[in-house]
């Protein structure tokens, strides 16, 4: 909300989303354990750890954190440890060290996200992408973009976000990205990633 709000009021938020790097998920998961959070399902814990992308954790009161460890779970084996970390930005929340998205990542899991099925349809990601382009367009690389979008196969959900933004909204997007995203042939496996995220994304059955 801070990269493109400036006032934090204007943009809701119902949990906080956490994102620690694949080999500290362990670690993290416990100590949120030991303050008192508990696993939205423990049954599946060691599943997501694996194949996952992360669990949501409530503590007594009631307060909610989403703990994640992998920023993207729609192609595992095409993903790379360092992915998002590589470019990720040195913050200060509240005094204490963390990091942020570049504004090329956000931009990819902002429309990603906000294109997936979830309980409580996302559809403010479109002003959450509209004021990351507006005001931070010139930062955005757009290779990486089309690079990270190929390589998770969620071209399909780029493609939709970035043409709706553009059509709807007037969008500015350099002409070449558009030119190669557009040229962009999304394949079986692709297309199954898209099929997943429309229609089951993250309403999944609880295991009791």
């Amino acid at each position: 909300g801070l990269l493109v709000y400036k006032n934090p009021a204007a943009r809701p938020m119902s949990d906080a989303d956490i994102l620690v790097p694949l080999n500290k998920a362990r670690e993290a998961v416990e100590l949120l354990k030991k303050e008192g959070y508990k696993p939205a399902n423990e049954a599946i814990l060691e599943h997501d750890m694996k194949y996952g992308r992360g669990m949501g954790f409530t503590d007594d009161s009631g307060r909610e954190l989403d703990l994640h460890w992998r920023a993207m779970p729609d192609s595992i084996k095409n993903s790379k440890e360092s992915d998002f970390w590589d470019q990720a930005v040195p913050i200060d929340v509240m005094g204490a060290n963390a990091f942020r998205f570049s504004y090329t990542d956000e931009l990819l899991q902002t429309i990603v996200h906000g294109l997936r099925k979830n309980p409580e349809p996302p559809i403010r990601w479109v002003a959450d992408a509209f004021l990351l382009i507006k005001n931070h367009g010139e930062e955005i690389d757009w290779e990486r973009l089309l690079n990270y979008a190929q390589r998770y196969k969620v071209i399909i959900q780029l493609k939709e976000g970035l043409s709706f933004l553009v059509n709807e909204f007037k969008v500015d997007i350099p002409a070449n990205a558009q030119s190669k995203l557009y040229r962009c042939n999304p394949g079986y496996a692709e297309r199954v990633v898209y099929w997943h995220s429309q229609r089951i994304g993250d309403n999944r059955k609880k295991v009791s």
